[in-house]
C-alpha cells in the first residue's frame, strides 16, 4: 500500500468511489480517494507470475509459506502519479467526478 499526499494539489474523487491504476490482468489494484489531497494506492500480486525468470521452484514455495506483512509506503507531491490518478478518476468515473477546487492537476 502507498500514500500519495499532495500539499498544493487536490486529488480527484470518483463516483465510482476507486480507479484501478494498473491495466494487467495479472494485477489486482485499486487507488481509493481518502481526502482533497491524500489517495491510497493497494497493489495484490501474485509470485508466481512476477518471481524472476530462473527462480528456483523452493524459493518460491518458501516465500509463499512465510508470514506476511502489510508493507506500506507514501509519496508525497509525487505529481506524475497525480496526473496519472486524476486522469484514471476521470476515464474511469461511471458519471461524474468530483473536485475540491477549480483547477485540476495534470489536464
Amino acid at each position: 500500500m502507498t500514500a500519495f499526499y499532495y500539499t498544493n494539489n487536490s486529488c480527484l474523487l470518483s463516483d465510482r468511489g476507486f480507479c484501478t491504476p494498473v491495466n494487467d490482468d495479472r494485477v489486482l489494484s485499486f487507488d481509493f480517494n481518502i481526502s482533497s489531497n491524500l489517495f491510497l494506492r493497494y497493489l495484490f500480486l501474485d509470485v508466481d507470475d512476477f518471481a524472476p525468470v530462473g527462480t528456483p521452484s523452493n524459493i518460491i514455495e518458501l516465500y509463499k509459506n512465510m508470514s506476511k506483512q502489510i508493507s506500506y509506503d507514501y509519496e508525497i507531491d509525487d505529481l506524475g502519479t497525480l496526473s496519472k490518478y486524476n486522469r484514471d478518476v476521470i476515464y474511469q468515473c461511471h458519471n461524474k467526478f468530483f473536485n475540491s477546487t477549480t483547477t485540476i492537476y495534470g489536464l
